[in-house]
């Protein structure tokens, strides 16, 4: 198997993962991402690191006039096109860097996000501990984890196999919380999605997730998709697929 390094740099680029979709169900949820990214976006001169940054989508949310951006990659070539976008300006730092060993100070960040991304790391507990280090004291992150025991990660590493995704790391919901706890944070908010099939992968799959499931989760009811209402009751929370969580350094 391709690895992860190797997919970013040579198979894709930012417009196989732009924010640029025609799903409503997608839609919404870049939105949830969006609107939790920007609650926690309080005051000005926050230092933020947008961390796996790719071709920087979320980056557009960030004032980079009143705020400090830093960006961080693995990948050259994404951060090479972040930079030649109408993303980039001048006041953001792009770094090319292992997320697992930052080249910044202890205690640099007032604020540090990851999507769609932790999930890549084959040590999630590595990955905290250095976010962390990294974040001042009472520093939020905004992390976005997926766990196992659901059928959108089964779909998830199927196309890791067949179609060049990239390759997950998934753990369980139970694993997630004591990572979290051990690497001295505390959980602010949780938000939970995608306890229902919603990706595209084998025949069966594509059948159950666009015959009537993504147009039925993508309903809002009273600012929040149906989607999220469902996967985050207490019965059915371990078993879904998204977790965004906003943490606070202790």
């Amino acid at each position: 198997m391709i690895s992860n390094k190797e997919l970013f740099e040579n198979y894709h680029s930012g417009k196989n993962l732009t924010h640029n979709v025609s799903s409503i169900y997608d839609k919404n949820f870049i939105e949830a991402k969006s609107s939790t990214l920007s609650k926690y976006l309080k005051t000005q001169n926050n230092i933020i690191l947008d961390l796996c940054c790719g071709a920087g989508d979320y980056s557009r949310i960030i004032d980079p006039f009143s705020n400090h951006y830093y960006g961080v990659d693995f990948s050259l070539p994404m951060l090479k096109e972040f930079q030649y976008s109408s993303l980039y300006n001048k006041n953001m730092q792009l770094i090319n860097s292992d997320a697992n060993q930052m080249p910044f100070e202890n205690e640099t960040f007032d604020l540090c996000f990851s999507y769609s991304s932790v999930y890549c790391f084959d040590d999630i507990p590595k990955l905290l501990n250095e976010i962390n280090r990294v974040l001042k004291y009472n520093a939020i992150a905004i992390l976005e984890f997926s766990t196992k025991h659901n059928i959108n990660a089964f779909v998830s590493n199927y196309r890791a196999k067949n179609d060049k995704w990239a390759q997950a790391f998934f753990i369980s919901y139970d694993d997630m919380k004591n990572f979290v706890e051990a690497s001295r944070f505390d959980i602010l908010e949780e938000k939970n999605f995608q306890f229902f099939p919603v990706l595209r992968g084998p025949w069966w799959s594509i059948i159950i997730a666009n015959s009537f499931l993504r147009p039925l989760l993508k309903i809002k009811y009273k600012g929040k998709m149906l989607d999220e209402r469902i996967s985050s009751l207490k019965i059915f929370k371990k078993y879904s697929f998204k977790h965004i969580l906003v943490l606070q350094k202790k």
